[in-house]
């Protein structure tokens, strides 16, 4: 050869069929994909034919052009069996109910834990005298549920809920609802880990000390305790619309975030004082919240 030239090389399809391979192989290991995929994805052969029909309309030359139209094609009837068979493997249909009761038992804190992915959540008050800590109603589509997880140490309870099961949808298929009332009698402390999820927790008769959320794309809707004394709330999402309403007699300070793309905020009860918006008898008020927002494109009222 020539000082100088350089040999073209054809198109890697090994290499990139290989890859796809180990990425189906991998989503298959993890328990995204089923392993009876194979058998759905088989009934799509004839596209072989396609294939070498391609192959041979390039003279047999495994050239750039021919090589994306190959990879394409398989690529495309690959996805089209997941698709197509995606209800029958995935539960998609299936419907569950899962219901929650935990007696009080004397319990004066909980630590409440809610780990949803994609789900609406509604979290209420148990009415005063119930004889139960927390009440729930989980219910959706898939092969997922609700698992609840009690831990008590004395008087102090730790209730944590999270889905098991498959919960990866291709389809974003987001019916799945949470229902959670709890006794106003303990002190508590909610942690929420939201996806794309729609919250509305109504705090308002709840003796709530701590509320955390973290999530993405996310509505939200929380109305503030009524007689909780100091209340922080942090709530730490992505794209979102959220809506904090505070009662009248309860004082408040508000951080939030620069970055807020459009924030509404009541100013002649939380006058802005420097960075933050406060009210003016917030450091004498028995009942209050401390109100940090991080967030990015979103859409805050604050009243």
């Amino acid at each position: 050869m020539a000082s100088g030239t350089r040999t073209r090389r054809g198109f890697p399809l090994l290499a990139v069929l290989l890859i796809a391979l180990g990425v189906v192989l991998l989503l298959q290991t993890t328990g995204v994909l089923p392993w009876r995929l194979w058998a759905d994805v088989w009934q799509w052969w004839p596209v072989l034919i396609i294939v070498l029909g391609i192959n041979i309309a390039f003279g047999g030359r495994m050239s750039w052009l021919s090589g994306t139209l190959i990879a394409l094609v398989l690529i495309a009837a690959v996805a089209i069996g997941i698709a197509t068979s995606y209800d029958t493997w995935s539960g998609a249909g299936t419907y569950y109910v899962t219901t929650v009761e935990e007696p009080l038992d004397g319990a004066e804190s909980v630590d409440l834990s809610i780990d949803l992915g994609v789900s609406s959540l509604v979290v209420s008050s148990l009415p005063t005298g119930s004889s139960n800590l927390v009440e729930g109603e989980m219910r959706g589509v898939g092969r997922s549920e609700v698992r609840p997880l009690v831990k008590r140490s004395g008087a102090h309870v730790e209730l944590s809920f999270s889905m098991e099961g498959f919960d990866f949808n291709f389809f974003g298929d987001s019916d799945r609802r949470w229902d959670v009332r709890l006794s106003p009698l303990p002190r508590a402390s909610i942690d929420v880990d939201a996806g794309a999820s729609d919250l509305y927790l109504d705090l308002r008769n709840m003796n709530v000390g701590e509320l955390s959320i973290d999530g993405g794309a996310a509505d939200i809707e929380i109305l503030a305790p009524v007689d909780a004394g100091h209340v922080n709330i942090d709530i730490d999402v992505g794209a979102a619309s959220i809506v904090v309403v505070i009662p009248d007699h309860v004082g408040a300070r508000i951080d939030t975030d620069s970055g807020i793309s459009d924030l509404d905020i009541d100013e002649a009860r939380f006058p802005k004082s420097g960075d933050v918006y406060q009210s003016r008898d917030f450091d004498t008020s028995a009942n209050r919240i401390d109100l940090e927002i991080d967030a990015g494109a979103s859409s805050i009222e604050i009243r």
